[in-house]
């Protein structure tokens, strides 16, 4: 079991109750479960290939949250990239975690291009179909392997990446499901969703 399971299952459930909340938007189970598999096409149908990375330097959004699905689901491993970093730290971790790309949401894409990478900035979520998008071609994926690496805050020395699996998200987040909420409760996400408590819990 993998969070893109429960994803799956969810929006087969409940595929109009609301997944996300985020200012006056909001998205369902089914709409978050499509765009997610659609992403997730658009990166492998850009040559990437199983345990690629890609960078997300994005701040907590329904955007968000779709690039983290579409990249798991396409088997690739998502890398955190801090919002408050300047471009020389932008710039350490993108090329010490070898991303193939990083998307930048669009206020923060300026510090991600003079970060001096080699590494292409993409400033905005690619066009996705509005029709429904077949999830049969996509990876099966591996519980134990990396779905994610998150970069320490670097206070001592260099940020160092520390690499969690599919299974250890999943597990995170049905421990905390199963201790702390029950039903259709809503949980606020405070903290970014590149530190490991916003993601792991939200």
């Amino acid at each position: 079991m993998n969070l893109c399971d429960r994803l799956r299952a969810h929006a087969a459930e409940k595929p109009l109750s609301t997944a996300l909340l985020c200012g006056d938007r909001s998205m369902s189970y089914r709409e978050l479960d499509r765009t997610s598999t659609a992403l997730a096409r658009w990166f492998l149908d850009q040559g990437l290939k199983s345990g690629d990375r890609v960078a997300l330097h994005w701040p907590n959004s329904i955007e968000a949250v779709q690039l983290f699905f579409g990249v798991f689901k396409a088997e690739l491993i998502a890398v955190t990239v801090n919002t408050r970093l300047k471009p020389s730290e932008i710039g350490y971790i993108l090329d010490h975690s070898q991303s193939k790309i990083c998307f930048s949401e669009p206020a923060l894409a300026s510090a991600a291009e003079q970060s001096g990478t080699g590494c292409p900035i993409r400033g905005a979520l690619p066009s996705l179909p509005a029709t429904d998008s077949s999830a049969s071609c996509l990876p099966a994926l591996d519980p134990d392997q990396p779905a994610v690496i998150l970069y320490t805050s670097g206070t001592t020395a260099r940020p160092k990446g520390v690499t969690h699996s599919h299974r250890s998200l999943f597990e995170t987040a049905a421990m905390m499901a199963q201790d702390l909420v029950r039903g259709d409760d809503i949980v606020l996400v405070v903290t970014q969703m590149m530190h490991a408590a916003a993601l792991n819990v939200g």
